[in-house]
């Protein structure tokens, strides 16, 4: 068998990422016999879906090691281990998602502006042009350019 390594840039919460899902569509073609990761958090964020991911291993005769926590699936006992530490992850993320949505609470209250900056500060009569541009058909893109602003602040101008 050979190795391969597979990294996902996509959040462990979600169920279906490029990466995961190439490795499960390997491993039901048995192109190899076991998935190391470091931890168990790194393969996924929620219960069901590790144990869905696990169970998936199982059936297809796929070893699973978890690097830092040393746990043996195979046994009932490294079983429940799995879970506890599956649900811990699940904590762990939804702790996580608390305070990121608690934090941009509390900067919305004190008057930060949240997102990219915009690359220049149009004036009423700048908006006016803009706007007017539009109507007349000029693209969004052309918009921007001349106007030395970004795509998503034209976008945001003539949308309201």
């Amino acid at each position: 068998m050979q190795k391969v390594k597979c990294a996902d840039q996509t959040s462990g919460m979600k169920s279906t990422r490029p990466a995961l899902n190439q490795l499960l569509s390997d491993a039901r073609k048995r192109k190899f016999s076991r998935v190391i990761v470091m931890r168990i958090d790194r393969l996924g964020r929620s219960v069901s879906n590790l144990l869905e991911i696990l169970e998936t291993f199982r059936s297809l005769d796929i070893e699973f090691i978890s690097l830092s926590e040393s746990i043996d699936t195979s046994t009932p006992t490294g079983m429940m281990v799995f879970t506890v530490l599956a649900a811990v992850a699940s904590l762990e993320r939804s702790i996580i998602v608390e305070r990121v949505k608690s934090g941009l609470e509390h900067a919305k209250r004190r008057g930060v502006r949240l997102g990219r900056p915009r690359i220049k500060n149009l004036d009423t009569s700048e908006v006016s042009k803009i706007r007017a541009e539009r109507r007349k058909g000029a693209t969004l893109r052309a918009l921007a350019k001349a106007h030395g602003t970004s795509l998503w602040s034209v976008h945001k101008l003539c949308s309201t």
